[in-house]
């Protein structure tokens, strides 16, 4: 069974009420069950909250609700727990989180990163997506003191960074490792126009842009 798992937590503090705002005429959680649907390969789709708001909003797009512990609604839970919390009470076999916060992703995402989960072999998958023009191999604190040797941009060694757009594992080692980083694991590179993550009114009026260009 193949079940994507959606953590919706109703108590943020950065951008408040963010899995709900409106983002593009709809809330944002929609953009990822809508996705998650539209790949047509999970047996279920499932939003774990706290919150009954996001539950009813959850369910009206067409989402399966698991009110989830308040011990799991806390500020320093990891969303891999909260998945894990999941996978114990309903079981599965491949276990795919689809973070609400990333509403670019897009269902042919899903189905790219899952045909390459299934043909890695891996234990599990996260996506990555590249630092752009950002590369942390520009380092410098606040005198512009490089910690790293200058060089040509050409020549400086590619960095990613994880995004938590569509991470996939396998039920087994999922539950022994309480996380997806794990031995043997692989990453799927997602572009970084998609693979946005929204945490700031600024992250959301930059990927609000972007949905708008297409």
């Amino acid at each position: 069974m193949n079940i994507a798992i959606i953590p919706a937590r109703g108590g943020s503090k950065r951008l408040l009420r963010k899995n709900i705002r409106d983002f593009g005429g709809k809330p944002m959680i929609n953009w990822t069950i809508e996705a998650a649907i539209y790949s047509s390969i999970f047996d279920k789709v499932i939003v774990s909250t706290e919150d009954w708001e996001i539950a009813g909003i959850a369910e009206e797009c067409g989402a399966e609700v698991v009110i989830r512990d308040d011990i799991l609604a806390d500020d320093y839970t990891p969303s891999s727990l909260v998945t894990v919390d999941i996978v114990s009470k309903l079981g599965g076999d491949i276990i795919c989180q689809l973070l609400p916060t990333c509403p670019l992703r897009t269902g042919t995402d899903v189905i790219d990163a899952y045909k390459a989960f299934k043909k890695s072999g891996a234990p599990s998958q996260i996506s990555i997506t590249d630092f752009g023009w950002q590369t942390p191999r520009w380092e410098v604190n606040e005198n512009g003191m490089s910690k790293y040797p200058f060089g040509r941009s050409q020549d400086l060694e590619t960095c990613y960074h994880p995004t938590g757009a569509v991470w996939f594992a396998q039920s087994t080692p999922l539950m022994l490792n309480k996380s997806f980083y794990m031995t043997g694991q692989t990453g799927w590179f997602l572009h970084w126009m998609r693979a946005i993550d929204i945490d700031t009114q600024e992250d959301m009026e930059i990927a609000d842009a972007i949905r708008r260009v297409g």
